[in-house]
Formats: C-alpha cells, sequence, structure tokens
C-alpha cells in the first residue's frame, strides 16, 4: 500500500480526473455545435467529436514520473500501476462521451465519440513514447486539425481522417483501437522524458 501511495502522490490524477469532469461542462455549452470546412459546405462536423482530444492527453499527462530512473529501475514492474490509473482517469469521460454525443442528430452519435476517445487516447501514448511526455497532444493535435480540415466523412479510401467519419464507419473504428493497442507499449516502458530533468 505504501508503494502504491507513493505512485499516486507522484503522479497528477486528480488533477486529470478534474480535467475529465471539466471537459463534460464544457461539452454541454458546446452542444451540437458545427464546423463548416467551407461556407457553402453540405456538410458540419460536429466539435463534440474533438473533445475527447483534452481527456486523453490529460490521463497521458499524469502518466509521466518525476523520477524517470527510479521508474525504470523499480523491483516491481509498472505496468499494472500505470495500467490501473490510465483507467481510473480515461474510463470516467466515457459515460460523459456518451451522453454528450447522444444529442447528436445525423450519422454522427455516441459510436464517433467512444471512438475518437479510444483514438486519441492512442495517440496521445504514442508521442508520448515516440516523442517525449510533456509533449503527448502533439499527435491527437496534429491529427486532429488535418482530419478537420482534410477530412471527409463520406470518404470510402482508408480511414486515416477517422476523427471525421460517420458512427457505421468500420474501418475507422479500427484505425482508432489499433492506434490504442500501440500505445500500449507506453504503459510497459512509461513515457519518454528527458534525462537532464531529474538533476
Amino acid at each position: 500500500m505504501i508503494g502504491l501511495r507513493l505512485y499516486l502522490r507522484s503522479r497528477h490524477v486528480l488533477p486529470a480526473f478534474g480535467v475529465v469532469i471539466g471537459v463534460n461542462v464544457a461539452g454541454v455549452a458546446i452542444g451540437s455545435a458545427e464546423f463548416h470546412p467551407t461556407e457553402d459546405s453540405a456538410f458540419g462536423i460536429p466539435w463534440l467529436l474533438f473533445l475527447p482530444v483534452v481527456p486523453a492527453v490529460a490521463a497521458t499527462l499524469s502518466l509521466r514520473s518525476p523520477t524517470d530512473t527510479i521508474d525504470r529501475v523499480a523491483a516491481r514492474p509498472l505496468a499494472g500501476w500505470r495500467s490501473a490509473h490510465l483507467l481510473v482517469t480515461i474510463v470516467p469521460a466515457i459515460p460523459g462521451t456518451i451522453l454528450l454525443n447522444s444529442v447528436l442528430a445525423g450519422p454522427f452519435g455516441v459510436m464517433s465519440g467512444v471512438r475518437n476517445l479510444i483514438g486519441f487516447t492512442g495517440l496521445a501514448l504514442l508521442s508520448a513514447q515516440l516523442i517525449e511526455g510533456r509533449l503527448c497532444w502533439l499527435f491527437p493535435c496534429g491529427w486532429s486539425a488535418a482530419a478537420l480540415t482534410l477530412g471527409d466523412p463520406r470518404s470510402t479510401l482508408p480511414a486515416w481522417d477517422w476523427p471525421v467519419r460517420y458512427d457505421d464507419d468500420f474501418g475507422a473504428f479500427v484505425v482508432a483501437v489499433l492506434l490504442l493497442l500501440s500505445g500500449a507499449w507506453t504503459i510497459v516502458r512509461g513515457t519518454r522524458e528527458r534525462r537532464h530533468e531529474e538533476l
């Protein structure tokens, strides 16, 4: 229990949980507002689809270790604690995502919101592992911007723009799950951190 208490104290679990609650409140204010790529665009993309970026990044940021070297030489592997940590911070975002997206009409809905939460979490974990823990927002934000401006929900091409695809796009869901599975290595190894930060 002492080890778990020290682990929780060294991470920012409660602030991450607070961010998730705050995002749900913000989602109520956003409502069904849409982004239209052009003024004469025939379709709009609900802003709610991109709200999951925030809890995904907050949960991944809280995985960062203030003592990366100690984590790497720990007597016990921390993968179990990191898994529980990620679940505690990201699972509360699921009910909020479901409730917020249930008010959307048309081809976007609950499935799109949950899919994006899964995919953005995977991207944040990948960014934290491949670049750096504090920069875990790069992949989710960059991919969101590309999908929002260049993506087409009606496309039948491979779902690189999965964040803007319709609920019934199975390929988009598969891509999101694959991203999460790819990011799972971060749970095993931990986020990449600069060594000089520990001095």
